[in-house]
């Protein structure tokens, strides 16, 4: 726990690795996670509850896991459009209008801001995620 604590992850994970409870499986899920390592952690914490049913907090951990996971996956996998456009046209009209002031930046912002979607699990993993890339 002391290697844990002191921010040493991978050195704690092997730790927790070597002990066979479902403690230790449950640390060993919270190692890899904070490396941003989620598929081991995914792993660790399947067998934390396996090993010990009804654990609330290795069972949020595990989702929190997998939420990042599937979050990484989905990044690394380059997307399609979905729709092909059926035709390009070029407009000349708009050459022909005032010039005016918009400010993008206010609308941008707003728009954005009407957007967000999160849940308190997906802050945590998110941030996670963050410590994690930040650890030399």
């Amino acid at each position: 726990m002391a290697l844990y604590r002191a921010g040493r992850f991978k050195q704690a994970s092997e730790l927790f690795a070597s002990v066979a409870t479902p403690q230790a499986r449950y640390n060993q899920g919270n190692a890899p996670l904070r490396l941003g390592d989620f598929e081991n952690a995914v792993t660790a914490y399947r067998d934390a509850t396996r090993q010990r049913r009804d654990w609330p907090e290795a069972e949020a951990n595990l989702a929190i896991a997998e939420r990042l996971l599937k979050m990484q996956q989905d990044e690394d996998q380059p997307q399609e459009p979905s729709e092909k456009p059926d035709e390009v046209k070029v407009d000349d009209k708009g050459k022909k209008g005032q010039a005016g002031k918009v400010d993008i930046a206010e609308q941008t912002t707003e728009l954005w801001m009407k957007n967000i979607v999160v849940s308190p699990a997906d802050l945590m993993a998110r941030k996670f995620a963050i410590e994690a890339q930040r650890q030399p």
